[in-house]
């Protein structure tokens, strides 16, 4: 006989169930259920095991077609929320998350990637959240004595250039499609001479990031001179 099909509760998705994987699954949910009781204590580990479950698209095996749906019924989060908590919790220790707590890191990372000018993953580097001086008024702040606001400030004036920048017609095309799915948030789009690249897709989104592209209608080419 061949492999039993499992299906979800509320028959969301029917997958091939594969013994060693759902094991898995189902040992990162029982993690995710025990640091949920104390959360200020297992913030790290609730979503180390959710970035876990998403890289991996381990969701399927818990009935679930993607990740936001996992995010909303597992997770007890909104989607946009849950992929920040997950990038702090792989970027930053325990210790930091409780000196700094989660809302200062989440834009600290968003400033240092405005700084970089490309995501942290491309390629992936390690965070001295304690080294980091944030631009305020005519001088600088340890991320310790760094606002929130005043590290969003800081952002958005490093972004700023960004954003005058003319997009081109494909850049654009593809850019608004882009924005469309709440997993890409985050994903830049850019082109120079004839070539485009991408930064910030979730390895967990790339099936919508492949959608996204696929539906964007982009000018045509130029045909070539004779």
């Amino acid at each position: 006989m061949g492999k039993k099909k499992a299906r979800a509760p509320k028959g969301d998705v029917t997958v091939k169930v594969d013994p060693k994987l759902k094991k898995e699954y189902d040992a990162l949910v029982a993690l995710i259920a025990t640091a949920s009781r104390k959360e200020s204590e297992d913030f790290d580990a609730r979503w180390e095991a959710a970035a876990k479950i998403v890289d991996h698209e381990l969701y399927v095996l818990g009935g679930f077609k993607n990740a936001e749906g996992f995010f909303r019924e597992v997770m007890q989060e909104e989607p946009r929320n849950a992929r920040r908590y997950m990038r702090v919790a792989k970027y930053a220790s325990p210790a930091e998350e409780t000196t700094y707590g989660t809302s200062k890191l989440e834009v600290a990372l968003g400033f240092i990637e405005a700084k970089l000018g490309h995501s942290l993953e491309h390629p992936p580097l390690p965070v001295a959240f304690e080294k980091l001086r944030v631009p305020v008024g005519k001088g600088t702040k340890s991320l310790d004595a760094a606002s929130v606001p005043e590290i969003t400030a800081a952002t958005s004036k490093l972004t700023a250039s960004w954003h005058k920048k003319p997009k081109t017609p494909a850049q654009k095309a593809l850019s608004e499609q882009i924005a469309k799915i709440d997993s890409l948030d985050g994903v830049r789009v850019h082109e120079h001479a004839g070539l485009v690249s991408f930064t910030g897709v979730p390895l967990g989104a790339i099936h919508h990031f492949i959608r996204a592209l696929t539906a964007a209608k982009l000018p045509a080419s130029p045909k070539p001179k004779s």
